[in-house]
């Protein structure tokens, strides 16, 4: 495919499980040249097709701009994500996870979310591209806050 940016936003009808998995697919295998991935306000609550985004997310060499705002995603698949992200190419630039939720209180969520800040400091250390990052409504606490700063 020659799409350079994919967005896709306020999608709610007919996006079941199915849907999402087989754009996930689809991404995954077609979007070699996508530059700027947008998927806000469309629930991505799906392990199995986070797992394949993931896997786009780490082997793309090209791709800059990352907007999963609004997509519902828990502490476990937003520490999935963020941790493929150190493991491809560091060459994203801007990086919009807002009004998905960490949860620092709840011990089962809480290690999960830690993990979402301290990958996301280790990838601001070790990319050069990073420049803009967006974290609103995401309920970060002021001491974990202060890490990513």
């Amino acid at each position: 495919s020659n799409i350079l940016d994919l967005q896709i936003s306020n999608v709610k009808l007919g996006m079941t499980r199915e849907v999402v998995h087989n754009l996930m697919l689809n991404i995954k295998e077609e979007g070699l040249r996508l530059m700027k991935l947008k998927i806000s306000n469309v629930n991505l609550n799906y392990p199995n097709s986070i797992d394949v985004l993931c896997e786009f997310i780490q082997n793309s060499k090209v791709l800059k701009f990352i907007d999963l705002s609004w997509t519902g995603l828990t502490p476990r698949l937003l520490a999935k994500i963020t941790e493929n992200l150190l493991l491809g190419s560091l060459e994203v630039r801007n990086i919009n996870l807002s009004y998905n939720s960490l949860n620092f209180e709840k011990p089962s969520e809480r290690e999960h979310s830690v993990q979402v800040i301290e990958n996301l400091t280790n990838y601001s250390v070790e990319s050069a591209s990073i420049q803009h990052v967006n974290f609103s409504g995401m309920c970060i606490p002021q001491d974990q806050l202060v890490l990513l700063c």
